[in-house]
């Protein structure tokens, strides 16, 4: 009798949490949830765990608590970039109109994007490297650093550092910020 109450009950909670995952309205919801939404069939292998019996209601118990705690480690005791810290830096440094923000790889555009800044990304399709070096204010460089990784990090970072005048650089969790002076156009 308490397997079907069991098994009621822990459909309930993957249908919930499902739903509240869906409707997540903040960065620390998608952070608490994302091991719930990317570990969905863990929860119905769990659930159809609540069926087994002896040994291999065991083996599947303890290879469920073995991810969920990998998982949390991941969400909470692994360093995550500060794409906040960065934005907001930016929203308070940039001039608009007169300086550029580069970011490398240009598919941090997405993270970037998200944090509402106040500059828009030139990096990738809409301008060159060398154009972008090239008109008054500064060029932001915005580039990840990864532990044990050497500087310069990428082949942009390469070219402002060889190319133009390094004025500031800000560190930032697994990011730099670098402003390069702009080369004004002859």
């Amino acid at each position: 009798m308490q397997t079907p109450r069991l098994l009621a009950a822990l459909v309930v909670v993957a249908v919930t949490l499902t739903f509240v995952t869906l409707r997540r309205k903040s960065f620390w919801l998608d952070e608490a949830f994302s091991a719930w939404s990317s570990g969905r069939p863990a929860s119905e292998i769990w659930i159809g765990a609540a069926t087994l019996a002896g040994r291999a209601r065991a083996v599947v118990t303890t290879l469920i608590a073995v991810s969920v705690i990998a998982t949390t480690w991941m969400v909470i005791g692994v360093p995550k970039d500060d794409w906040r810290g960065v934005v907001g830096h930016l929203n308070h440094t940039v001039r608009v109109g007169t300086d550029v923000v580069w970011l490398d790889p240009k598919w941090d555009s997405v993270t970037y994007d998200y944090y509402s800044p106040v500059a828009p990304a030139v990096s990738g399709a809409r301008l060159s490297l060398e154009q972008a070096a090239t008109g008054e204010g500064i060029l932001w460089l915005v580039v990840q650093r990864r532990p044990g990784a050497a500087t310069p990090a990428s082949p942009s970072e390469a070219w402002l550092d060889a190319n133009l005048t390094l004025t500031r650089e800000v560190p930032f969790a697994r990011i730099a910020v670098k402003g390069y002076q702009r080369v004004t156009a002859r």
